[in-house]
């Protein structure tokens, strides 16, 4: 994802890293330990699909209370096939828009999704704007503001690591 001024409570994670090869103390100083994912509190609960999806969530985003919509053909197009959630056979990613506004299109092509697939952060990377506990697209929180978000009318703390559902209804506020 992108990045935004804010850096604190940062959820992106590292890549896996190799083991680092056993060496004497002369040889080489001790290195600092690859980062520990911050855990999501949602896959413990979430089912992942086994079968192809065509799934449709409601994305509303409220910056000072004025909605922001989310732009229409988001996804589609050879332009976005350097993204992981490229399907060739779609042409275009696999979470995508239609038309400007809410509706966010979750489709996989004769396959299950990946979990990675499913991080409501995806849509944000296609979109290549920031989106975090910190930041929505060109906010970030501090001087009384707050990104918050909720999930089906329920208040929600995962953010871009929040694995979506069919139907979901999502809000994300900063103010």
């Amino acid at each position: 994802m992108t990045g935004c001024s804010a850096t604190s409570g940062n959820t992106q994670t590292a890549p896996a890293l190799p083991p680092a090869p056993l060496v004497t103390a002369r040889a080489q100083p001790e290195l600092s330990p690859a980062p520990t994912p911050i855990p999501s509190p949602t896959p413990v609960s979430y089912e992942l699909p086994t079968q192809a999806i065509g799934w449709t969530i409601r994305v509303r985003i409220l910056i000072d209370g004025e909605e922001v919509p989310i732009p229409g053909e988001l996804g589609f197009g050879e332009s976005y096939a350097s993204s992981p959630y490229y399907e060739p056979r779609f042409k275009s990613t696999i979470m995508h828009t239609h038309a400007p506004g809410t509706a966010v299109s979750w489709e996989t092509l004769g396959r299950p999704p990946r979990l990675e697939d499913l991080y409501l952060g995806a849509i944000f990377e296609v979109w290549g704007k920031p989106f975090s506990r910190n930041c929505i697209l060109d906010r970030c929180a501090g001087a009384g503001k707050a990104v918050k978000m909720s999930v089906n009318g329920k208040a929600n703390t995962d953010f871009e690591r929040y694995l979506v559902r069919n139907r979901d209804e999502i809000v994300i506020r900063y103010e």
